[in-house]
């Protein structure tokens, strides 16, 4: 008998963002150890260091045009 096979991890989603400037709170607030990126591209690229679940920080939006999240 064959073991069960193991479910794929989703993608990561990505918003855009607009008209975003300055320095922001950021919080990311999902569950289950899901972190999430401040990324300087469009659709989730050239992401920066992940920040952890329930946690949050000042970030500048100036150069960041989009958040992941990665479950």
């Amino acid at each position: 008998m064959e073991p069960p096979r193991s479910r794929p991890r989703p993608p990561p989603w990505a918003h855009n963002l607009s008209n975003q400037f300055g320095n922001r709170w950021v919080l990311n607030n999902q569950t289950g150890g899901a972190t999430a990126n401040l990324c300087t591209g469009s659709n989730g690229g050239g992401c920066g260091n992940p920040i952890a679940a329930h946690t949050g920080g000042y970030a500048d939006l100036g150069p960041i045009n989009s958040i992941r999240l990665n479950p």
